[in-house]
């Protein structure tokens, strides 16, 4: 698995002494799987002091219960694709200690490689998602992340914001927003 860690998104005081949230920040760790099933203990074990864990390709499906995906500790949100096509597929677990609800209010937009969560930290809040976008992904499934993202970009006017994902976007700088090479692609279309 390919894991990336931001080990200090925000400065966050929390009253809650069992999570790790205090002067260090929010603890987030992001991997892209490739079938998360068969390296459940590998996620376990790297998973211990993150109170966001983010993943991406677990390749899930209803098939799979979640007893066999959970990690003690954490609260899990799954969304298992519509399709019975191989690959994508999202996971976000969060620490238990922290007060968390699913944002269903995304629901209805065609996008659905994607989880988002809200939550509850010191009398502050924090919307986080999962997001995953196909290298063949449809001019279709372009539009329904564009208004995913409009969507959200909305809602969170007031809010922070942490949105983890695998883009597929190789032309896009996600440290400057900037896009190299041809201006009128998915990659432009996306960082606007």
């Amino acid at each position: 698995m390919e894991w990336r860690e931001q080990t200090d998104y925000r400065r966050i005081e929390n009253s809650k002494e069992e999570s790790s949230i205090g002067e260090h920040g929010v603890k987030c760790l992001y991997t892209k799987a490739g079938s998360v099933i068969a390296k459940m203990d590998e996620l376990r074990n790297r998973g211990v002091g993150y109170d966001i864990i983010g993943v991406t390709e677990s390749w899930e499906n209803s098939e799979i219960y979640d007893a066999e995906l959970q990690i003690p500790g954490y609260h899990m949100f799954r969304v298992d694709r519509r399709t019975t096509t191989r690959g994508g597929r999202v996971i976000l677990y969060v620490y238990k200690s922290i007060d968390v609800v699913q944002l269903d209010l995304f629901d209805t937009i065609e996008f659905s490689d994607c989880v988002f969560c809200m939550l509850s930290l010191s009398g502050s809040k924090l919307i986080v998602g999962v997001c995953y976008r196909s290298l063949t992904s449809t001019t279709e499934n372009e539009e329904a992340l564009i208004t995913l993202f409009n969507t959200v970009t909305k809602y969170v006017e007031k809010q922070d914001c942490v949105i983890m994902g695998d883009f597929n976007l190789p032309n896009v700088d996600f440290e400057s927003f900037t896009v190299q090479g041809n201006q009128i692609s998915t990659d432009t279309t996306f960082n606007k």
